[in-house]
């Protein structure tokens, strides 16, 4: 029995030997964008929380260099309504549970392919396997989403936006014109990411630092590899759902089943 079941299995690797190249493609390519998001994402993450004391304060003030539209007037780092600031929370627990996902499939795969033995499962454990495979799927859909939204509805920085602001009467009624209250833009609703690209472009921003464009940069990058992360554990999805319903390859029905293969591993 033993050798029967081990010579099908064999067969049906030797039949499909595209599915253990594109599944371990998949799987290497899962484990990179997910650390890649999570680099990204916490190194924008830190350089805010530096900045402004982990969100205590508006960063300080940088005075913009003069042109028709500032008037050479001060801003904030950052605005007054900064929205989505705890995306990064969603973002890198959904990345990790990527990189654990793909670790177990990777050791899976390993086992089966040295060991020349799909395994078996219960009906039980597949309804788990699905579940989690469903979870992580869902939440790197929600997670992409979440911060897509945000970014999108983002207002754009406009230079010549101003409030104005008048002295006490007995000081001779001066009146100031400011981007906001102690020079805090107060314009729009930004996310992280849409206001540091916005004011890292802006030429009269001297970001001597460089801090609004390596946010830009990771910011926008982990938004768009989130995307290719989740058509990567669709991708998964896939593969894991073509080798249930017929490839055999990976996993096999439980031995009431199949009970002419009940020498396979059971797990």
């Amino acid at each position: 029995m033993f050798s029967y079941a081990s010579t099908r299995s064999k067969q049906t690797q030797n039949k499909h030997p595209r599915f253990f190249l594109l599944f371990a493609a998949n799987t290497s390519l899962v484990l990179l964008l997910a650390i890649l998001i999570i680099a990204f994402k916490v190194d924008a993450q830190t350089t805010y929380s530096n900045a402004t004391q982990g969100g205590l304060t508006h960063g300080g003030t940088v005075d913009l260099r003069p042109d028709e539209n500032n008037d050479g007037l001060r801003l904030a780092r950052y605005p007054a309504v900064l929205v989505g600031r705890n995306d990064y929370k969603a973002v890198v627990a959904s990345a990790g549970l990527s990189i654990a996902v793909a670790l177990s499939l990777a050791s899976l795969g390993v086992f089966v392919h040295r060991r020349a033995i799909a395994l078996l499962l219960s009906r039980l454990q597949r309804l788990a396997l699905c579940f989690v495979i469903g979870i992580d799927c869902g939440l790197s859909l929600i997670s992409f989403l979440m911060c897509l939204v945000h970014h999108v509805q983002s207002d754009h920085f406009e230079p010549t936006y101003r409030v104005e602001y008048q002295d006490d009467p007995w000081l001779g009624n001066k009146t100031y014109s400011l981007y906001g209250p102690a020079n805090v833009y107060s314009g729009g609703r930004f996310d992280l990411t849409a206001w540091a690209c916005q004011l890292s472009s802006y030429g009269a921003f001297e970001d001597s630092g460089h801090d609004m464009a390596r946010q830009c940069a990771g910011g926008s990058a982990s938004l768009w590899i989130s995307l290719l992360l989740l058509f990567c554990n669709l991708g998964t999805a896939a593969l894991l759902w073509w080798d249930w319903r017929g490839g055999r390859v990976l996993l096999r029905d439980y031995r009431d089943a199949f009970p002419d293969e009940h020498e396979c591993d059971v797990v």
